[in-house]
């Protein structure tokens, strides 16, 4: 039901009604106790309200499980920045020697990992893994600036429920006004009862709209109480728009990096993989092992203790003529391997289509910002101009109501005259509030469609 057109509709036919009843009591129609609409508040005062509404949000469990998974994904990409790894095995054997000695021995063993840099594998894990932490992020700030919005506009929703409501209690005051006066002058013969049943009509009407316009208050502060509890605004705020990239384009540019990744990562796994290292041989049967491969480059330094071995030259000794067991001190190894599979190279063209279809996503995403883009701007240029058209009503109604009350003063204007300039303007308010009020939902749309958090612009 749309209040203001319908009060508005009931004026007309009120007119000869409202005529006769001059000596009427006006009620809160235009009187001084009646609601009045609430003056613009000052800007230090809109934003304290509105950064109570920000701190209010701060529990919504949306934001603690977008910023607990956000944080999960960034610690998992920290993970593989570790510039060390280390790695330890403790054995323990027991010898089966004849005769039988009881004989055991303990044996450990460490590994130590260096990454002084990421290469290879690694490097592509680190870059997986940033991706999804960038995702991660994304989407808590989606998260965030849509509960930010939704609940700045929420609490915007009351104030103008109340608005409604005091000009429906307005006009329900006019039409009870109207009503006494068509009875009065069927009272005196000057109207017929079609006339007394249409003042009634119109009263029942208004009374119909001003219990929608309280349902719809009631509705408003539910809806207004489930984000923010009892946090209010009292009416909009300035706020200037934000520009940004749209948030597909940043996932369609992650997921053009992903396919970059696994496109590599296919490619790298066709190739072989070499291994090298030099083992040290202690006395006491210990091993110290230095090793690199060629996957990612991470330099690997091994201990293992000798335990239960037979020495720098156990089980060597066949190696030396006469059966004497050489002094073996170190040990150089290189291990080429490389295998071929023809679901790897399937695999590898599939990430290849894969790869093409990320950016070919990537110019349709940039196409649809580009469009979103022109329609915020449209929607800011015509929030602007309602604003605009609103403010200079708002002007006229404002003379007009004064003017009325002027000539009503020095009995130049009927009563009906002046109640109907006031109804006018006040209706003229309500108008100029709801430009106000979709001009700064044009703009919060704009943090939205950017996601951009409020809370990171406001003071």
């Amino acid at each position: 039901m749309n209040l203001p057109r319908l009060i508005a509709a009931l004026l007309l036919p009120l007119a000869g009604a409202l005529a006769a009843a001059q000596g009427a009591p006006s009620g809160p129609l235009g009187a001084p106790g009646g609601p009045a609409p609430t003056a613009p508040q000052s800007h230090a005062a809109a934003h304290a309200q509105v950064a109570a509404l920000l701190a209010a949000l701060a529990g919504h469990p949306a934001l603690v499980a977008a910023d607990a998974l956000a944080e999960a994904a960034a610690r998992r990409a920290d993970a593989v920045r570790a510039p060390i790894a280390l790695s330890g095995q403790v054995d323990l054997r027991r010898l089966q020697v004849e005769p039988a000695t009881g004989e055991g021995s303990d044996a450990f063993s460490f590994r130590l990992v260096l990454r002084p840099f990421l290469f290879g594998d690694l490097a592509d894990l680190g870059d997986q893994r940033r991706i999804e932490a960038e995702r991660a992020d994304l989407q808590a700030r989606e998260a965030r600036t849509g509960l930010e919005s939704q609940a700045v506009q929420a609490a915007l929703g009351v104030w103008l429920a109340e608005l409604a409501v005091g000009l429906a209690e307005e006009g329900l005051a006019l039409a009870e006004l109207a009503e006494t006066g068509a009875r009065r002058r069927a009272e005196a013969g000057g109207a017929s009862t079609v006339d007394v049943g249409r003042a009634e009509l119109a009263r029942r009407e208004a009374t119909a709209a001003l219990t929608d316009a309280r349902r719809q208050h009631d509705l408003a502060i539910a809806r207004s109480a489930s984000l923010v509890g009892d946090g209010r605004l009292d009416g909009p705020f300035d706020l200037l728009p934000v520009v940004g990239t749209i948030p597909d384009v940043v996932r369609a540019t992650l997921d053009l990096a992903l396919a970059d990744v696994g496109t590599r990562n296919a490619d790298r796994a066709l190739l072989p993989t070499v291994q090298g290292g030099y083992t040290r041989l202690l006395d006491d049967g210990a091993s110290l092992t230095v090793g690199l491969e060629s996957r990612t480059l991470q330099p690997a330094v091994s201990y293992a203790s000798g335990g239960a071995g037979g020495g720098a030259s156990g089980g060597l000794a066949g190696l030396a003529p006469g059966g004497t067991a050489p002094t073996v001190r170190g040990v150089f190894n290189v291990s080429v391997a490389w295998s071929f599979s023809p679901q790897a190279y399937l695999e590898a063209d599939a990430l290849r289509l894969q790869r093409t279809a990320a950016d070919a996503g990537l110019a349709a995403a940039v196409d649809r910002g580009n469009l979103t883009q022109q329609a915020l701007e449209a929607a800011l240029l015509t929030s602007a101009a309602r604003v605009e058209l609103a403010a200079f009503e708002l002007e006229l109604t404002t003379l007009e109501r004064d003017a009325a009350a002027a000539r009503y003063a020095v009995g130049a204007a009927s009563e009906l005259e002046r109640l109907q300039a006031h109804l006018q303007w006040r209706q003229a308010v309500l108008g100029h509030a709801r430009a106000r009020s979709e001009r700064l939902s044009a703009v919060l749309d704009t943090y939205t469609a950017y996601a951009v958090p409020l809370s990171e612009v406001m003071p």
